[in-house]
């Protein structure tokens, strides 16, 4: 079978078509998903806090916004999920979208560590306060610890 020029042509844009609406309907889909995660985070859904802080962190459909990432982590790590606790301590640790803090790094990595694999970033950031300060803030987070519910994972 041989195919003409013309025919050629004529496949070439049916497909080029059919790779551009594929590509609307996923931007479509991804923007509609956003929506919803974004109206979920802002009901206070601290799973949908935390996915929205991850797409802000990794511009995933949106602008990338170390400081709103940031600020969508808080939410979900003061409801106490551990993954959120973990990214917004290393956040601290890191400076990224928060100026860099060994003793708020400490705090919430130290929470984190109940429920994830944070113990030996807890220890490295740890390693760099004194034993007083150390102290301050496990005092700190016992406290947090009575006053919210158990770290979601």
């Amino acid at each position: 079978m041989r195919f003409s020029v013309r025919s050629f042509r004529w496949l070439l844009l049916v497909l080029l078509i059919l790779s551009i609406s594929t590509q609307v309907a996923a931007q479509k889909k991804a923007s509609q998903s956003l929506a919803e995660l974004r109206k979920q985070a802002e009901q206070g859904d601290a799973r949908a806090q935390f996915n929205l802080g991850d797409r802000y962190y990794l511009g995933d459909g949106l602008p990338r916004d170390e400081a709103e990432a940031v600020r969508w982590y808080r939410k979900a790590a003061e409801q106490g999920h551990a993954q959120a606790q973990y990214n917004l301590g290393w956040m601290y640790d890191n400076g990224d979208g928060v100026p860099k803090d060994d003793a708020e790094a400490y705090f919430w990595l130290n929470l984190a560590a109940v429920n994830t694999n944070a113990r030996e970033e807890r220890e490295a950031v740890g390693n760099r306060l004194t034993p007083a300060k150390r102290l301050e803030i496990q005092e700190r987070c016992r406290k947090w610890a009575e006053a919210h519910p158990p770290a979601q994972k």
